[in-house]
């Protein structure tokens, strides 16, 4: 009888999912990166894998690759500042276009498809002065909510090949001209560009092999469907700065691109309750973030299926939100936090102070895909609170939850070796045979990769 009820719940639950409007039946991933990355080799082996799991795939082609093809110049070093500005909205109008009509094409189909979009509208800004990306989106009428957040439910960036594989870095794509040290200087202005999105994906060069590389773009993806893939690891630390409420003062290197916004997360309860099997029941986060009036909505489910957690993500119109506000849990609070978004040594993190609870606690946040976290030198770290049920959103959203630090900011004892510029830390998460427990140790770049092998 229980196993019946909660077949009944889990089925509710996917009609839930299932009665979405039509656009929600439409994943739309964003692959970017520099030169010569493996984004083509990534879409051909997503296509595949994907259809296996029933979904109708699309490929969106690159703008800039199709005006290369068809005669028009990228190169645009003769070209003045009003002839670059007008470029460029033609190459991102093309790809808007191009994009929309695939959409449309998918919604027509009726059918679960994922659109994966050779780069993404934020590209642009990488090959262009920030006050012609200025001049742009002033133009068009555009923001970068609606060009990043608001269009792309996945952001996946691969690194070129130029910057930690040098020896395969090529020219072979003929809209490809960028030398070595252009290729990396553009790769880095990509990741800044997406920095700050809410499924943003850095997949680098420190991999055994490619097909590593593309095995974990893979893994990257069937996640954010929710599909069956190998455990990734999230990683959660109390850290302590010297005003909360103020990212500024968190130690940040200097020329280190940052994106700081505000975040509200609700927790809701939907119109069931049953468990999807025995261990977890459905979990349902309405998030609204942005800043400067300019925001983007989306909402998160979570459960437990055949003993794996998932996740799924959808962004969501204002409309929407405010629909699906009504369902919030009276029992709980709106958590309120400042989020600093950044990426140091490959690796994305997110920076969040809760601003509306008492003691204003800072978590250093990162998922990574084999349980060890660099540890930024800079970040004064308290203690790992990945695995503390009183440090959850859901608990931290009672509302009777207050932190202090004297009582709940016992800290490991753990000491952070000092580092130089090639050096970084990694925290090691996987308990030691030796009885040690958790440790810290100081690696080389280089011996990182060399471990990797």
């Amino acid at each position: 009888m229980q196993l019946q009820k909660e077949e009944q719940g889990f089925q509710k639950f996917k009609n839930f999912l299932q009665e979405r409007d039509q656009d929600q039946m439409v994943t739309k991933i964003c692959l970017t990166g520099g030169p010569c990355a493996g984004k083509t080799t990534a879409m051909t082996h997503l296509t595949n894998v994907l259809s296996s799991f029933g979904y109708r795939v699309f490929c969106v082609p690159e703008a800039a690759t199709l005006f290369q093809k068809g005669g028009a110049m990228i190169n645009m070093c003769d070209f003045t500042f009003d002839m670059q500005v007008k470029f460029q909205i033609y190459l991102m109008k093309m790809q808007i276009n191009l994009e929309d009509t695939f959409h449309q094409l998918a919604q027509n189909e009726g059918k679960k498809s994922v659109l994966l979009c050779d780069r993404g509208l934020m590209d642009g800004s990488a090959y262009v002065s920030q006050d012609q990306w200025e001049a742009v989106l002033d133009e068009m009428g555009w923001n970068v909510y609606q060009l990043k957040d608001k269009r792309y439910d996945l952001v996946l960036h691969l690194v070129t090949a130029a910057d930690g594989a040098p020896d395969f870095y090529n020219k072979s794509n003929e809209a490809r001209y960028e030398s070595v040290e252009e290729a990396m200087n553009v790769d880095r202005k990509l990741q800044q560009a997406y920095l700050g999105h809410h499924n943003f994906y850095i997949i680098d060069n420190d991999q055994r092999d490619f097909n590593q590389k593309i095995d974990l773009c893979v893994r990257v993806v069937t996640k954010c469907l929710g599909l069956p893939t190998p455990n990734s690891y999230f990683k959660k630390f109390l850290i302590k700065i010297s005003n909360p409420l103020d990212h500024s003062t968190f130690g940040l290197p200097e020329n280190n691109f940052y994106d700081t916004f505000e975040l509200e997360e609700t927790l809701l309860i939907p119109d069931f309750s049953v468990s999807v099997d025995s261990e977890s029941k459905v979990e349902v986060y309405l998030r609204k973030r942005g800043k400067n009036m300019q925001y983007v909505h989306n909402f998160e489910i979570r459960y437990t299926q055949n003993n794996k957690r998932i996740s799924e993500q959808k962004i969501i119109t204002a409309r929407k939100y405010l629909e699906l506000y009504q369902q919030k849990d009276p029992k709980k609070k709106t958590l309120k936090k400042k989020r600093t978004c950044f990426i140091w040594h490959g690796q994305p993190y997110q920076l969040d102070t809760l601003t509306n609870i008492e003691g204003h606690p800072v978590f250093l946040r990162a998922e990574v895909q084999d349980d060890k976290i660099y540890l930024p030198d800079f970040i004064e770290c308290i203690r790992d609170v990945t695995k503390e049920e009183f440090f959850t959103s859901k608990n931290m959203a009672d509302l009777e939850f207050y932190y202090d630090e004297a009582i709940h900011g016992k800290r490991e004892k753990i000491e952070f070796a000092r580092i130089d510029e090639q050096k970084v830390i990694r925290y090691e998460t996987t308990p030691k045979n030796d009885g040690d427990g958790e440790k810290l140790r100081e690696k080389s770049d280089e011996d990182s990769h060399k471990e990797a092998q």
